[in-house]
Parts: C-alpha cells; structure tokens; sequence
C-alpha cells in the first residue's frame, strides 16, 4: 500500500478516488464506480499505478500522487472546508466558522463537537473539518463566508495527498487535529441550512412577522388578469427585508398574500413558482418587471460585465479563473441564453437565435489575435512574455484562448537539470536521433507560439506502425489544458471539403494522427498553413474570412498524393522520420522490433513531467525565434522529403539523375519528353503530360524557347556518363 493512503486506511476514509500530476482534483471520471477504491483490501493492494477507464471506456494508467474522498452518504462524513486564500485572499473562513459557532449560543459540549473534530490542514492554510454525516445539506460554496460545505456528490482532498503549488513547491494534506470524527451539532447544522441548500420546511403552525409594503397598492385584491403582476410585484418588494431573503420565508408569506389578495387563488405550485422567479429577478438586472428576460439588456449585461470579442464565428469570453479567453460557438450561445432566463415563458428558440445574433454583432470584432499568440503563453503559472522571458499576472489584455499543462521554470539551469534527469528526455532518445531531437523541440515551440505567416510549414510524423509516434501524439495532446477544445483534425485531404476549415476555428493544434494518403491534396492547405487569410464556410452562417494561427502535426505510414508539385508546396511539410520499432523481446529476437516497448512510460511523463515537457518546448521556441521562425531540419528530415520529392514527382527524379544545368547550353523539348518516357517507364514511374513536364522543368529554373521552328530548354545539358573498361573496377 502507498504510504498516502495511511491515514486513508486507518480512519476508513472511502471510498476514495486517485489523484494524478499533484492536482487537488481526480482526472479520471470518478463518478464511475469503476474508478473507485472502496474497500480496506483494495487499498492495501493499490500500487503506485492505476488502472482506470476514461469517459470513452478506454483502459488507462496513471501514477497516484493523492486522493479524494467521495463524501456524504457514499463515506459517511461531510467536511466543512474553511479557505483562507478564497479569491483575493481579503476572506478567511477559518475566522469566519469561529464567530459563525460563537454567534450560535452553543453550549460548551457542542461547540467543542464544533471545533474539536476530525480536521485536516491544506497546503494553502485552510482547514477541513470532518462531521458524520447527516441529510439535509447540499454540496455548495459561500464566497461571502469562504466556507465550502462536502457532502453527497461532493469530493473533498484525503490527507496524505500530495500538490503542486503555483510556485513549483510541492505541500502535503497534513492531519491537524487527529481526533475523532464528532456530530455536527444541531445548532450549527440549523445555522447551516441558511447557506447550503436543501432547508428544512416551515412548520404549518409558524406564524410570519408581516411587515408593511410602503405601497398601499399591493393590499388591495388583485382578480384575474393582472394576479401574475402583482404576486410577482409584491414579493419582489418584500426580498430587500433580511427575513424573506430565505426562500422558505418568502414562502410562507406568498402563500398569505395568495389567500388574502389574490382572486381567485393560485394553487400551491405556482406560488412556489412565483417565489423562485422573484428570488431570481432581484439577482438578474436584465429582467422585466414581469422576470422576462430583456433581451437587449441581456446582451448589454454581458458586454459591459464581461472582457470579451468577436472572431470569425465564434464569441470569446474571458475566464477569471482560467485566466484565458474560452470561446463560445453558436450552440454555446443558445446555451448562455437559456441559462440566463428565470421564467419559462422565455423558453423560445427564436428569442434564444436573436440573442446570439445581437450578441456577435454588437462584440469587438477581431480578424485575427496573432500579435497576442505569436508572443505571449499562457501557463500554469501565469503568462509569459517570450520576447523578455519574463512571467507576468494574467490579464484580460492579452487575448489568449489556449491554456498549457505546465509551469514555467524561471532558472533554466533548474530546468536544464530536471530534464537531463527526466523519463522524458530517454523516451526521445529512444525515438529519434539527436538532430531529428532539436527538430521536433522546434516543431513543439511552434505550438505555444504558432506564427504561421512566418513559420508557414506544417509537421509529419512518418514511418510504418509501433514507432512511437502515436505515443508522442499523447504527450503533445496533454500539452494542452483543454484539448477538447483546443485541436482540430482536418486531414490532408480534406482541405477542399464543404465546411470542413470552420472545425479550425478557435483552435490551437490540428493534429491527424494516421492520416490516408491516396487522397490528393487541395491547394488550401498552403494558404492554412502559411496564416494566409481563407473564407471559411460554416452551416447556416455567413461566410467569413480568417486567418488561422495554428501549428499543423500529421502521423502517416507512407507519405500523400499531390498534384501540386511547385517549390511552394515542397517547402511546407517538415517530415520527422520515425526509423525505430517497439516490440517485446521476442520481437527483437525476431527481427520484427529494434527496441523494447516499455508500458506506462507515457502515462508516467503525463502524470508527473509536464512542466519539464512544456519547459521544453519552450526551449525549442526560443531557439526558433533566433533563428527568425526558421525551423533547423535534422539530415534525416532533408533526406526524407529528397525521397519524397522524388517519389512523388517524377520529373524531378529524372532532373535530378539524367540532367545537369548548363549555361548556354540547349535541348530540344520533344526528345527531352520521349527520353522523360523511357525513364519513367524503366522505373515503372506515371510520366507526366509535356505540359505539366515543361512546367517543372520551369519551376527549376529552365525556361522553353523557339528556335528555327523548334521547342528547346534552355541552361541544360544531359549527364554525361565515362565509359570505363571491362576489367576494370571503378569502386
């Protein structure tokens, strides 16, 4: 057994699911009583890795750094969570639950039950106070009093578990008070009710202080046509006064109101309707006096309350949390509106598609946001400013919309250390040459800072299966915060398609990891890859034109079709080659494997050397910059597209074998053509027409001339083979 999961085991803290990467919160689905452990036996036999299924039902593995207890009825206990660093740090709610349980009148013995239970201190100062647990509370935060309160559907840290801090320090969940776990006293649980959810109803017999509306108007009976009104009205004039601030006070006094002014009454479940769109209306400025939602004010309310922008055909808006722009697509804005709305009269689709029309038209538009993303990072951390390396606060000022999984380590030679000490740098030792090695830590800087108008490449992973390509695709994926949202995967060869390019929109990464290859290449993919801008058809939209910041990864077998064979085209894939082969040992005995694949190794990078990853790529990125966003090609990247090239077009094969340049030199078009035949069919090529030849023979420098009737090319010259004896050997 870990020994994490000590105090876990000896107070029965379960069941419990795994923690990975020192976060503070379970990646694996942990709802799923799959991914649970919940008996003593099955922690005791828990190694370092587990074993999990993903939301797709996928088998994974990863390093267990800590645990969160499933609290509430599942556990048995409920924990009352006191921070003191919540939001600007100004609200502590460890003082706040002591003059909470002072406020009470508690007698001695319980406001000992309240202080002296069970209790485990955070790394940031806070406390968890453990209580057996007891039904009539919900799982919900009080920002006012910086108390969170777990208990069913909740999850709460296990002490013993281990978090990374912002600063790159790692603190542990450390027992402060080892005690039993107590009751919670009755007098702090009805205090309780008032912040957390689920009340307990008024007794029949309660009698309601009744306290006079300044406006006589609403004490007169109100019959049909105008009940809705005044029952909305008059509890909404009643919400201001401490009292029916509680929804079951308002309660009881809406009923009152309902028997006594109210003509003919309401029954029972519209009064209750009526309370809570009273209690919503007073919270949402952009409503009617009727609760309907305004829809101009709720545009504006958004706007003025909110850092946001306009880009192609999505809606950004600034995360506080985050700290990054997350983009909002046009089912994301149906979905904003109908969480806005407080009665169901404004369930309406129209009303819903109007509101998200005004919203995108009224938002600061931006063609593009490169001179933000070509610069700055946003990480664990903070931002970072690549031109200075220099880590600043986040700021809605910076219009980022990608997040990385990593800090930033401000001394290198800590991060230069960490890395030559990393699993990380021996899985690509295993992968790739040294050369190859800087490539790809290029390619990966391009990533965190795309700059496609000067970059303009795109990068192929290429060689035939169990190379590790797919397992480096997993760590450069998981580079990314919210890769869900964040990478696309538009194929070669689907560039020409109907609507594909808007998948690209506000993404960071398009990523294909066994791209097809009979497909031919449409000439789009230039104009994507090089930031160029390109009019971007999306369903029921207008069309739009944007340029698309994005740094471009395929993994192929065997590389594409094109018919485009320029220079432009050429220079624009960047082929990494993948020469190794992972198998077991039998495998190499065999032949059919050069290395030992190794299990886990991926999940163990992912789960404990992201900032080394990221770090990395950092590096990659600062060399490119230097370098004038010019990537270095590895021997073995030239020598692949040199195959490529001459794989793919065969008259450059036939330049490139048969042909020399030759200044004032000439030869006649139409034998140079049937010569171009007989090579392509000794080397069972498909030759080209003489039009597409001529026009790679110009891409090469060799203009066609007239001469005395004929067609010639100009500057060139056949190679010229030395004859050399029988019995002679040359080599």
């Amino acid at each position: 057994m870990l020994n994490i999961f000590n105090t876990v085991k000896d107070r029965k803290l379960l069941p419990v699911v795994p923690i990975f990467n020192n976060a503070n919160f379970p990646s694996v689905p942990w709802k799923s009583e799959i991914n649970h452990i919940d008996t003593i036996e099955k922690l005791g036999q828990q190694g370092e890795y587990f074993d999990y299924k993903n939301k797709n039902n996928e088998a994974k593995k990863g390093k267990i750094t800590g645990a969160s207890l499933l609290t509430g009825e599942k556990s048995g206990v409920m924990v009352l969570d006191l921070d003191r660093n919540h939001g600007t740090g100004e609200v502590d709610g460890v003082i706040n639950y002591k003059k909470l349980v002072d406020s009470l009148n508690l007698s001695e013995e319980d406001k000992k039950k309240a202080f002296d239970t069970f209790t485990v201190k955070t790394p940031n100062g806070g406390l968890h106070l453990y209580f057996k647990y007891r039904e009539g509370l919900k799982s919900d935060s009080n920002n006012k009093l910086s108390i969170d309160l777990k208990t069913s559907g909740g999850l709460i840290v296990a002490p013993g578990s281990i978090r990374k801090m912002k600063d790159g320090t790692y603190k542990t969940y450390t027992v402060y008070k080892d005690v039993e776990i107590q009751e919670m006293p009755e007098g702090l649980f009805n205090e309780l009710l008032k912040y957390f959810g689920k009340v307990k109803p008024a007794a029949k017999n309660n009698k309601i202080k009744t306290i006079k509306s300044s406006s006589n108007n609403h004490y007169t009976v109100k019959n049909e046509g105008e009940r809705d009104a005044a029952l909305f009205k008059y509890l909404c004039s009643m919400i201001d006064y401490k009292f029916f601030k509680h929804e079951e006070n308002l309660l009881e006094l809406a009923k009152m109101y309902n028997q006594c002014y109210i003509n003919p009454p309401f029954d029972e479940n519209t009064v209750i309707q009526k309370v809570k769109q009273a209690i919503a209306y007073v919270k949402k400025p952009y409503c009617g006096s009727t609760g309907k939602v305004v829809n101009g004010s709720l545009v504006k309310y958004i706007l003025n309350n909110n850092e946001c922008y306009v880009k192609g055909n999505m809606f950004y808006i600034y995360d506080k949390k985050e700290g990054i722009y997350t983009y909002k697509d046009s089912n994301d804005l149906l979905k904003m509106y109908y969480d806005s709305i407080v009665i169901d009269e404004d369930i309406d689709p129209a009303k819903a598609k109007k509101f998200a029309d005004t919203i995108m038209g009224l938002g600061d538009r931006y063609t593009d946001t490169f001179a933000y993303e070509d610069r700055y990072i946003a990480c664990e951390n903070g931002i970072i400013d690549s031109l200075n390396n220099e880590l600043l606060e986040f700021n809605p000022k910076y219009k980022l919309d990608c997040k990385f999984n990593g800090s930033y380590i401000k001394d290198r030679q800590e991060y230069v250390n960490k890395f030559n000490q990393s699993r990380f740098k021996r899985f690509l030792n295993d992968l790739l040459d040294e050369s190859t090695i800087d490539t790809l830590q290029e390619a990966w800087g391009t990533i965190l800072c795309p700059n496609s108008s000067k970059v303009q490449q795109c990068f192929i992973y290429i060689g035939l299966g169990s190379n590790g390509k797919s397992s480096l695709f997993d760590i450069q994926e998981a580079l990314i915060k919210d890769a869900d949202k964040s990478i696309c995967g538009i194929s070669l060869g689907a560039f020409g398609d109907d609507f594909i390019l808007s998948m690209a929109e506000g993404k960071r990464m398009n990523i294909v990891r066994d791209d097809a290859f009979e497909y031919k290449i449409s000439g789009l993919f230039k104009s994507c890859v090089c930031g160029e801008e390109v009019t971007v058809n999306k369903k029921h939209k207008d069309y739009v034109r944007i340029k698309f910041n994005l740094s471009w990864f395929y993994g192929l077998n065997t590389m594409p079709i094109t018919s485009d064979k320029s220079f432009g085209f050429y220079r624009r894939p960047i082929l990494i080659p993948f020469n190794n082969r992972f198998g077991s040992k039998k495998d190499i005995l065999e032949g059919k494997a050069d290395k030992e694949a190794i299990p886990g190794v991926v999940e163990e990078i992912i789960n404990n050397e992201m900032d080394i990853v990221f770090n990395w790529a950092y590096e990659g990125l600062q060399r490119l910059m230097k370098n004038k966003w010019k990537i270095n090609q590895s021997q073995a990247a030239l020598n692949k597209m040199e195959e490529y090239k001459e794989e793919s077009d065969s008259a450059y094969a036939f330049y490139k074998y048969k042909l020399i340049k030759s200044i004032g030199s000439k030869i006649s078009a139409s034998s140079l053509y049937k010569d171009y035949e007989e090579y392509c069919t000794i080397e069972r090529l498909k030759p080209m027409n003489p039009t597409q030849f001529g026009r790679q023979l110009k891409s090469l420098g060799h203009e066609k001339f007239k001469s005395c009737g004929n067609m010639y090319f100009k500057d060139l010259a056949y190679v010229k083979f030395i004859p050399i004896d029988d019995d002679k050997m040359p080599f």
